[in-house]
């Protein structure tokens, strides 16, 4: 079957039998890292990199299999079975490719996702789901031995959940069966035993949320990361091309897959995924899901609020010599002079003030009582970015700035193919709107 979406064919077929239970479909959903955006630290997100810097121009198109030929497993398609572990096998799968990237090939195999589904009690409940960010600070603080697939013996502990292949007759073989209970916690090597388990834990130096705009960046220089993202009903019978959710598709839950890499099909992006519903699913197991609107939750990008103003708030101000609120801007502004120089031109970068606790500005006011604060602070996601800004009013988003970014008089702006990055850059989002059919957020700068 064919669904035609912007100009561009997506196959839609048969995965699961048409008799499949709904049930089953849901056992397989297990991810709670579609997170409500208020209940994220805005510290665990990783925005800045050493690393980072090397890779200005991002490539249009990048195939992590392609990009680390010698690391096997970042291809590599696991079957999670009846078990809703996919927050488990995204996440082991995602540390194994990062140690083979990081050691030249020299680590090249699974991790096992057995242990991190059943031993963090922390993570979650196992075959009932769990976060993908408690599995990568589980790898920081207690680490990750060596794992295999189903009965294939690799490895310190391989998964033993039953795999859900097809039979002769198109019918999946969990179909009507019970989620699989939750293993007990084995603290040693049935795999390979010659292997010593509390020698074989392998462990991560970080563990970290990624904006939007830093998720190419990182893949690029560490390799493939975990992505979680809403599940509809018009997804499991994805069969190639770019999944967009259908208009009227019905929620299912939280899944968690592989991200290792984007491409761009008929002008349109997407992210390059592998799934853990065996290679009997989709294009061989791996699947194309539209990138940068943030579809079914699986982009992230711009704040509503800040940490700081929740608990220790914030008090009135004015501009530059303004006199105006307690504590206005005592940076000098930069305009142009008669000959349209701009009087900063040359200047070093202002110094550090010292932060001062008493209102210098209008002296009547009580430095104390003057403060205001926010109720919360969170992160928005691409989808829930004009809701906010209707309900509550303006909001921060962050950019990356270019060499071209400057010179911008106006219309839409959309950054050239050849300049060159310089840095990020905090505006105020006040609006959005369309112009000659292109969408476009409004922005006042300062």
């Amino acid at each position: 079957m064919k669904r035609l979406q912007h100009g561009r064919h997506i196959m839609a077929g048969i995965n699961f039998d048409p008799s499949t239970p709904k049930e089953h479909i849901l056992s397989l959903l297990g991810s709670k890292g579609v997170q409500i955006p208020n209940k994220i630290n805005y510290k665990m997100y990783k925005t800045q990199d050493d690393g980072y810097s090397s890779y200005v121009e991002i490539p249009i198109k990048f195939d992590a299999r392609k990009q680390w030929i010698r690391c096997k497993t970042i291809g590599e398609v696991r079957d999670q079975g009846n078990c809703r572990s996919c927050w488990a096998l995204a996440t082991s799968s995602a540390f194994a490719d990062r140690l083979c990237i990081a050691t030249n090939g020299d680590f090249n195999q699974l991790l096992s996702a057995e242990e991190i589904t059943f031993c963090c009690h922390s993570c979650g409940n196992g075959c009932n789901g769990g976060y993908p960010i408690k599995a990568w600070k589980h790898f920081k603080r207690h680490g990750l031995v060596t794992g295999g697939n189903y009965k294939s013996g690799e490895g310190c502990e391989p998964y033993r959940v039953p795999p859900c292949p097809y039979d002769e007759q198109g019918n999946n073989t969990c179909k009507g069966k019970p989620t699989e209970k939750n293993h007990r916690c084995t603290r040693m090597c049935y795999g390979d035993q010659d292997l010593n388990f509390d020698q074989d834990h392998r462990y991560t130096r970080d563990y970290y949320y990624l904006t939007y705009a830093s998720i190419q960046k990182d893949v690029i220089n560490y390799g493939p990361i975990e992505a979680s993202f809403d599940v509809y009903d018009d997804f499991p019978s994805y069969k190639s091309g770019i999944y967009e959710r259908t208009e009227n598709a019905t929620y299912l839950g939280g899944h968690a897959v592989k991200l290792i890499g984007w491409g761009e099909e008929y002008g349109v992006s997407y992210w390059l995924m592998v799934n853990s519903w065996n290679v009997d699913w989709g294009d061989k197991g791996v699947f194309k899901i539209r990138r940068g609107t943030n579809e079914c939750g699986v982009d992230n990008s711009t704040t509503g609020a800040w940490e700081r103003f929740k608990n220790h708030g914030l008090v009135t101000g004015g501009d530059y010599k303004s006199g105006e609120g307690c504590e206005p801007y005592r940076v000098p502004s930069c305009p142009y002079d008669e000959q349209e120089n701009n009087t900063c031109a040359g200047k070093p970068t202002e110094k550090n003030h010292r932060c001062t606790k008493i209102c210098y500005g209008d002296q009547e006011l009580d430095f104390d009582e003057d403060h205001r604060y926010t109720r919360d602070y969170y992160y928005l996601t691409y989808g829930s970015i004009q809701k906010d800004v209707m309900t509550y009013g303006p909001i921060e988003a962050s950019f990356d700035v270019y060499t071209d970014f400057p010179s911008y008089k106006s219309g839409i702006y959309e950054r050239t193919e050849n300049a060159t990055y310089l840095g990020g850059h905090a505006v105020k989002l006040i609006g959005w709107g369309e112009q000659y059919g292109i969408p476009y957020w409004l922005m006042v700068n300062s």
